[in-house]
């Protein structure tokens, strides 16, 4: 019962969550064309891409081991990942000196905006730590007032720059970067206060968040190439015009993705909670596919309702994206189901093997997404997106029942409850 009252508390956060910006949309599109948007995603893009080397999943690591909190000193081992962190950050600004000019030439923004990109990525860091003790502590109230207020704040000032001042594009991503730069010194100091860091070095805590993370940098790329190669690929081969079009297509199936983040968030201490004794197995599969089916089902309504709306209410420039939002919106409920089996990886602290499967997935769907595309265009990048999540899905389900067997097909049979 603690485990569906923290999930229905994650649900509605996020609906709340969502529909503030979802509806902000609505008027912004009216001041910014689909191919001042392309820049838009370019910058979204570079941003989750550098993050993944950033702090190289610490908030992974730590939501892993606070199972075992008792057994640790915990806060010297959120210290610990801040000295990783410093460290990250100083190789990512070296080899975003170096690469420079490459992800300019890849995604038409300026070194500028790509050095802005870094510092929101870093940013970030500390807000993914709160949220993953305040995930793992089941404060799911604070968790999602938190992300309401953050989502009030970032759409309150998009609406002020966009419409009222007409900034534009710029507009948009300054919002996005004062709101990123304020919750992160926020949970910076609700950290400090709550006494959860504790800042020396130890070999072992240091060792081990590096073992857990570095096999976890090609997982992140291969999951960042599966949702990022549609839209590289689309400026660079159709145009800033159809990315940008593009963009808000991923921008309104995205919903699915956060609401898959809310089962996930209540998910997760639960099942870890479960997996450490193996007479819950049947309970962890029947819940499991539960969630999956429930993904689905509100996948289906939600495509109709968000169809509906741009086909209505969006400015003829955008009214294509109603053309992928489909696509999109199944393949980030694949990505859901996908997490549903990792997760039992993850468990088993078996991240190198969820390293390899992705890191291939997304190779794939590089080369699917180029096919796709000389096809059929915009729609062939969500075709592209949705086949390699469902790849995705199925590959990591296949391997959790090698790394850490499930009653999948057996648990209505007694001895398996």
């Amino acid at each position: 019962m603690s485990f569906f009252k923290h999930m229905n508390i994650y649900f509605i956060s996020s609906v709340i969550q969502n529909l503030i910006p979802f509806f902000v949309l609505l008027i912004i599109t009216n001041y910014i064309i689909p191919s001042e948007y392309s820049i838009i995603a370019m910058y979204t893009l570079v941003v989750s891409f550098l993050t993944a080397f950033v702090g190289i999943n610490a908030h992974g690591a730590i939501s892993r081991k606070f199972v075992d909190k008792d057994k640790i000193n915990f806060p010297l081992y959120i210290g610990n990942s801040f000295i990783i962190y410093l460290i990250s950050i100083l190789i990512v600004l070296l080899l975003t000196l170096l690469l420079v000019d490459k992800l300019k030439e890849i995604t038409l923004l300026s070194s500028a905006w790509i050095f802005v990109a870094l510092f929101s990525s870093s940013m970030q860091f500390f807000i993914s730590i709160y949220m993953t003790l305040l995930q793992m502590q089941q404060k799911s109230l604070g968790y999602g007032m938190f992300n309401i207020i953050r989502s009030v704040l970032n759409t309150s000032l998009i609406l002020l720059f966009v419409v009222f001042y007409e900034f534009g594009w710029q507009g948009y991503l300054e919002a996005n970067i004062l709101v990123i730069s304020f919750f992160s010194l926020i949970s910076l100091m609700l950290l400090v206060k709550a006494n959860e860091i504790k800042i020396i070095y130890n070999k072992e805590y240091f060792n081990q968040i590096l073992k857990f993370g570095i096999p976890l940098i090609p997982h992140a790329l291969g999951a960042l190439a599966i949702s990022m190669t549609d839209r590289i690929l689309l400026i660079n081969l159709v145009g800033e015009e159809a990315t940008g079009i593009y963009q808000l297509g991923w921008q309104l199936a995205l919903p699915i993705s956060l609401l898959v983040e809310a089962f996930k968030n209540g998910y997760i201490p639960w099942l870890f909670a479960k997996l450490s004794d193996r007479l819950h197995d049947a309970k962890v599969v029947i819940v499991t596919y539960s969630i999956i089916v429930s993904i689905f089902i509100v996948t289906t309504f939600f495509i109709f309702i968000v169809n509906f709306i741009i086909v209505n209410f969006f400015s003829d420039l955008y009214i294509k994206s109603a053309e992928v939002v489909p696509y999109l919106a199944y393949g980030l409920a694949f990505n859901g189901a996908y997490y549903t089996v990792g997760l039992i990886i993850s468990y088993a602290e078996r991240t190198g093997v969820l390293a390899i499967l992705t890191f291939i997935t997304g190779i794939l769907n590089l080369i699917l997404s180029y096919y796709f595309i000389s096809l059929y265009g915009m729609i062939g990048a969500a075709q592209g997106t949705l086949v390699a999540y469902l790849i995705t899905f199925l590959l990591t389900w296949m391997l959790s029942l090698k790394i850490y067997p499930m009653p999948w097909f057996s648990f209505w049979k007694k001895d398996e409850v």
